[in-house]
């Protein structure tokens, strides 16, 4: 998608550099505000700012501006890994994995083997970055899903149910109200 985004700008006006650089400044600015909420240290990303509007600036060849640009976002993906409170990247791998496999029966073992980790590893590690066990977490997720999948009134709560990886609906059900404090049908 981003190269999709960069094909744009930069084949949109090739013979207005200017033009190029607003593109690409507006887009640093977007990143900026994604990092923002991804937990990097506002302050740091108001610094790169600064200073990657200086070097564009400078920037006075094709070949400059797209070194530019890609400087720009590994500056600002560093900035993320770096906050203290972000998940680390096998925890990041963890969580993403979980998602890709709502639907799927997963222990942390599963969970363990996608990260190439020991299932206590990742159980301790897990918990010390999200403050909730692996299991805890996945069943947080599927219960996320389902409270959005709910809102599609042509689904039952049995099709939701199976959707985020329940085969029993009336388990469901009970996991759903211990969590959410109201059952899928009251939560509709």
């Amino acid at each position: 998608m981003l190269n999709d985004i960069l094909a744009e700008i930069f084949l949109s006006q090739p013979d207005r550099p200017d033009i190029i650089k607003a593109r690409l400044l507006e887009l640093a600015v977007f990143l900026s505000r994604a990092a923002v909420e991804a937990g990097a240290d506002p302050e740091r990303i108001l610094g790169l700012n600064y200073q990657s509007i200086q070097n564009l600036s400078c920037c006075d060849t094709f070949e400059e501006v797209c070194f530019w640009i890609v400087g720009v976002m590994d500056e600002f993906i560093d900035a993320v890994r770096e906050t203290p409170d972000s998940p680390s990247g096998q925890i990041r791998e963890a969580i993403l994995f979980m998602r890709e496999n709502l639907a799927s029966k997963l222990a942390v073992a599963d969970v363990a083997s996608s990260v190439h980790i020991s299932p206590s590893h990742l159980s301790h590690l897990f918990k010390e970055e999200t403050g909730m066990s692996v299991m805890d977490y996945f069943t947080a997720l599927r219960i996320d899903e389902a409270k959005r999948l709910l809102a599609m009134p042509q689904l039952t709560v049995a099709q939701v149910s199976a959707a985020v990886g329940f085969q029993d609906p009336a388990h469901f059900s009970r996991t759903f109200k211990r969590t959410e404090g109201i059952s899928p049908t009251a939560y509709r």
